[in-house]
C-alpha cells in the first residue's frame, strides 16, 4: 500500500492498519452512515439519520457537518458488500466536485482484517476545497482508522481485550505505522540518478563490478551485474553510503536475512544476493523484504515472543524472538529515516555551497 508522497500536491493519500475484527463487523460501522461520527478522526462529522445503510452503486446518504451544520449528499460509486464502499460528497441537489472517501476491507484470517482508507481528490475541480483537501493528510486518515479499530477491538467486542493481544497489535504496528505513514511513501518518485547519487567524496555505493571502487572498500557482495562495497573492519569514520547503498542494507541484512532465517522467507544475503542497479528493481526487493518481515511478526503469538531467536542471530542467540523484532523495527526506521535525508539532501544540491 501505498501513502502520502514528498510532493505538495498529492491527491491520493492513504492510511492502512489491520483490526483485529472480522471484516463484516467492521463494514457494518462504515457502511451505516448513522455510526461514521463514531469513526470520524477528523472530527467532520457531527451526524447522520438512521436507517441509511448503504447496499449499492447509486444509493445517496445525508450526513451534518460539526462545524457548519451544513448537510451533504454522498453518492456511493463503488460497493463490494463487507470489502469496498466509497462515496463522492455534494452540496443537495449538486453536482458532486470530484472528491471521493474510499475504504477497503482485506480479511487476513478469520478473526484479523487489513484496513485502507483513501481520499482521492485528484478530479476535484472545486478551487475553494483544495486547502482543505491539501490538508487531508495520511495522518488524519490513519486517526479515523485508529478509531474504528478502538470499536471493534475493546474489551467484549473481539477476543478477550486483554493486554497481551494489544501487545502484539502495537509491536507489530510501531513499524507497519512509520512504513505507511512516513518511511515508504518518502520512496516514490526515486530516480535511477538520484538512488546512485554519492554526495560526498569515498562514497560506499552500488556498483558494476567492473567500476572502481573508493579506497576504504575492502571487499565487494553479490552474485550479479551490481556489487555492494564492503570494508572489513569498517573504516573510522564510517563512509557515508549512497541510498542505493542504504536500501540494500535494509533489504538484505535486516528484513531479507531475517525473513529467512526466522519465518521460512526466501533466502537473502548478501554472497548470493543480486543487488538492484534502478530505484524500481530496489523498491521491488524492499517491499518483498518487508512484506515478508511483517508477515512473519503478524504470525506471532505470546509463547513465540519469549522463545529465544537461535543460531542465526549469533551471539544474541539467546534473546527472545521480542527483542529482535523491536531491534529490526528500529534498524529499519532510522535506515529509511537516513534515506529520507538523503533525498531532501538531492533535492537541494543546488542550493548548497
Amino acid at each position: 500500500m501505498r501513502m502520502d508522497s514528498p510532493e505538495h500536491d498529492q491527491r491520493i493519500v492513504s492510511a492502512s492498519r489491520e483490526i483485529a475484527a472480522p471484516a463484516e463487523v467492521i463494514f457494518e460501522l462504515i457502511a451505516d452512515p448513522s455510526q461514521q461520527p463514531r469513526w470520524d478522526g477528523n472530527d467532520n462529522l457531527a451526524a447522520a439519520e438512521p436507517g441509511q445503510r448503504v447496499s449499492a452503486v447509486g444509493d445517496v446518504f445525508t450526513t451534518v457537518l460539526t462545524h457548519t451544520g451544513f448537510v451533504r449528499e454522498n453518492h456511493v460509486v463503488e460497493f463490494d458488500e463487507g470489502r469496498l464502499v466509497a462515496w463522492r460528497p455534494a452540496e443537495p441537489g449538486g453536482r458532486p466536485p470530484g472528491h471521493l472517501w474510499r475504504w477497503e476491507l482485506e480479511p487476513v484470517d478469520t478473526g484479523r482484517t487489513r484496513v485502507t482508507h483513501t481520499y482521492d481528490w485528484s478530479s476535484l475541480d472545486d478551487p475553494g476545497r483544495l486547502e482543505r483537501a491539501r490538508s487531508t493528510t495520511s495522518e488524519r486518515l490513519l486517526a479515523s482508522v485508529e478509531r474504528l479499530a478502538a470499536l471493534v477491538e475493546g474489551p467484549g467486542r473481539h477476543g478477550d481485550g486483554t493486554e497481551p493481544l494489544d501487545l502484539l497489535r502495537h509491536l507489530h504496528e510501531q513499524l507497519d505505522w512509520h512504513w505507511q505513514v512516513q518511511a515508504r511513501p518518502r520512496l516514490e518518485g526515486l530516480t535511477d540518478e538520484e538512488y546512485l547519487w554519492e554526495p560526498a567524496p569515498g562514497t560506499w555505493n552500488v556498483r558494476r563490478g567492473q567500476d572502481p571502487v573508493p579506497g576504504t572498500v575492502t571487499r565487494r557482495a553479490g552474485a550479479g551485474e551490481w556489487l555492494l562495497d564492503l570494508g572489513d573492519p569498517q573504516p573510522q569514520p564510517a563512509p557515508v553510503t549512497s541510498i542505493a547503498w542504504r536500501l540494500a542494507h535494509v533489504t538484505v541484512d535486516v528484513l531479507g536475512a531475517r525473513a529467512h532465517a526466522h519465518f521460512g522467507g526466501p533466502a537473502a544475503d548478501q554472497e548470493s544476493w543480486s543487488y538492484a542497479g534502478t530505484a524500481q528493481e530496489a523498491l521491488t526487493q524492499l517491499d518483498a523484504a518487508y512484506e515478508a518481515w511483517s508477515a512473519g511478526v503478524r504470525g506471532l503469538d505470546l509463547d513465540d515472543l519469549a522463545t529465544p531467536v537461535g543460531s542465526a542471530e549469533g551471539s544474541w542467540a539467546e534473546h527472545p524472538m521480542l527483542g529482535l523484532v523491536l531491534h529490526i523495527n528500529r534498524e529499519t526506521i532510522h535506515h529509511l529515516a537516513e534515506v529520507a535525508l538523503l533525498r531532501d539532501l538531492w533535492a537541494n544540491r543546488g542550493t548548497m555551497a
